[in-house]
């Protein structure tokens, strides 16, 4: 299991900037994530959720063609056991950019969504 916390410190861990649902421009190359809902894989039992899957996504911004960070985010999720789909690639013209989108999914333990640390980028 997995909290959002531990997500973070995961895409911190990188080799380039990443931030939690910021959208004011950053200078490239770097990331944005966030979490969208909770998954339909959420488990119950005796009417109780017992483990909450929570989806999301991460979009990395880079003006770098076959950019190595793309593979380091794909193994950062593979290595945490995160499972993920690498969601659209696509090049902003007005920007110049090559915007990767991945969603995520991470199992947390109900009441563990967060995690123990304080929640900030």
């Amino acid at each position: 299991m997995m909290s959002l916390i531990e997500f973070r410190d995961l895409l911190n861990s990188l080799s380039v900037p990443f931030y939690h649902y910021d959208t004011v421009k950053k200078i490239c190359p770097y990331g944005i994530w966030g979490e969208t809902g909770q998954s339909g894989n959420t488990r119950h039992a005796s009417n109780k959720t017992t483990a909450q899957v929570i989806e999301g996504f991460v979009e990395y911004f880079t003006k770098t063609e076959y950019d190595p960070v793309v593979d380091e985010i794909q193994s950062g999720f593979n290595d945490t056991h995160t499972p993920w789909r690498l969601e659209y690639v696509d090049y902003d013209y007005d920007n110049q950019v090559i915007i990767y989108r991945w969603q995520w999914q991470i199992t947390s333990g109900v009441g563990d969504l967060h995690g123990t640390d304080e929640f900030e980028d």
